[in-house]
């Protein structure tokens, strides 16, 4: 199971698994602030997804950030961890829905090169919920990246993902 925001380092780790002949359902969490951007690239690899057989599940935020951040008396930062708590509690949901026997692992796309905070992730671990955890992409180098990007055939974009507009 792939959690996604469909950003360059997800496309890479979709494209690594069909690569790997791996069965893959994505999980894609609608936060209500993307950019109006984004809605464009979400339907590209739906499309994408869809065309390769990899299932496409949505979910909805498990707060409304507004509402959130004026009962924190906070904004929404970088590195605030906001979208982990918006879409954690959502995206669990969906996958004891998809996977109520705990078989599947979860997969998910940072990197170590992606910054300071990440140079000491973890390539597995266990989730608190009894789940495997799996960062694929943990080790893979831009040059790996790019090159999964274009045999996927999308675009790589030239910034992260803007499926939430204020990070």
């Amino acid at each position: 199971y792939a959690f996604v925001s469909f950003g360059n380092n997800d496309i890479a780790m979709l494209q690594w698994a069909l690569n790997k002949n791996m069965p893959l359902t994505a999980i894609y969490c609608e936060t209500g602030w993307a950019s109006e951007l984004w809605q464009a690239r979400v339907d590209e690899c739906v499309k994408w997804c869809e065309d390769r057989g990899i299932p496409v599940h949505f979910t909805e935020p498990h707060f409304l950030m507004p509402g959130y951040f004026l009962s924190e008396g906070t904004w929404p930062k970088v590195g605030g961890l906001y979208c982990h708590k918006m879409k954690r509690y959502p995206a669990l949901r969906k996958l004891d829905e998809l996977d109520p026997d705990l078989v599947g692992t979860m997969m998910f796309s940072p990197r170590r090169l992606d910054g300071s905070n990440r140079l000491q992730w973890p390539e597995h671990n266990e989730s608190e919920v009894g789940r495997d955890v799996w960062y694929p992409m943990v080790r893979t180098t831009d040059e790996e990246r790019d090159a999964l990007i274009a045999q996927s055939g999308l675009a790589k974009l030239p910034h992260r993902s803007l499926e939430c507009g204020p990070c």
